[in-house]
């Protein structure tokens, strides 16, 4: 017991000195941001030295690539998933269940990234379930141009995310750069991405029933997509260019001008 009183000691008097040292502290989400900024870390205030830096969208590419992002008008009922497709951390059998023996009209869903051997066998084996749904629910694969990645995000009005656990995705400042109406299990930035569930959808973590009816509420048109595309472009020019987000105050100290 004393060695672990000890140990703990030295940790404590390590990470202090460790803090003095570092100039910037930075977080992801604002939930983590004001937990920190209110408690500290590890009891130490670092709050000088905090700042919140969300994952941002690269404005810059578009205009690089020419990309025109897509007025809601010339946009299809479209739904994407983006990710590592099959991993314990992202939970994309979850969507396939929510979607089992479902009526999605004229919706299709796109299942992008690349995916494993056992994702493979549960797709194989959904799609023979739902023989009605095998050109609705697309496993895309692996997608490494960023342009066509981009085009799908482009075309799609809605983007699902099942995680278990997020830091902060960079799959959510892409869809809502393209205006994507964001349904998301409530997961690091689930809240800061849909403005506390303002433009999006947030359920619980594993909740399939919650996630169902979000999904449902779109196909049924009792979500104004519309309205949800103007508010999420707005959302995203605020809050999550990386041209804006790199102009915070406490990033001043740090340069110097020519």
């Amino acid at each position: 017991q004393n060695f672990k009183n000890i140990f703990r000691k030295i940790q404590k008097k390590f990470l202090k000195n460790f803090l003095k040292n570092i100039d910037l502290i930075s977080c992801e989400t604002k939930e983590c941001f004001d937990e920190i900024r209110e408690n500290g870390l590890c009891n130490f205030d670092i709050s000088d030295k905090l700042i919140r830096i969300q994952n941002g969208f690269d404005e810059e590419y578009l205009i690089e690539n020419n990309t025109k992002v897509k007025n809601f008008e010339e946009k299809e009922n479209i739904m994407i998933t983006v990710g590592r497709i099959g991993t314990e951390q992202k939970n994309n059998e979850m969507l396939l269940k929510v979607i089992n023996k479902m009526d999605l009209k004229d919706w299709k869903i796109y299942i992008i990234g690349p995916y494993t051997e056992e994702f493979k066998e549960y797709y194989d084996s959904f799609i023979k379930n739902n023989s009605d749904k095998k050109d609705k629910v697309i496993l895309v694969g692996n997608i490494e141009n960023k342009n066509l990645l981009y085009d799908y995000y482009n075309r799609a009005k809605v983007f699902l995310l099942t995680s278990r656990w997020e830091g902060f995705a960079i799959v959510y400042p892409e869809a809502l750069r393209f205006g994507n109406y964001i349904i998301t299990t409530d997961v690091g930035g689930a809240k800061d991405i849909t403005n506390n569930g303002e433009i999006g959808g947030v359920t619980e973590i594993e909740n399939e029933e919650q996630y169902k009816n979000e999904i449902l509420k779109v196909i049924n048109e009792e979500i104004n997509l519309k309205e949800k595309y103007n508010q999420s472009l707005e959302w995203s020019e605020e809050n999550f260019l990386w041209n804006n987000i790199v102009k915070h105050k406490k990033f001043k100290e740090f340069f110097v001008e020519e």
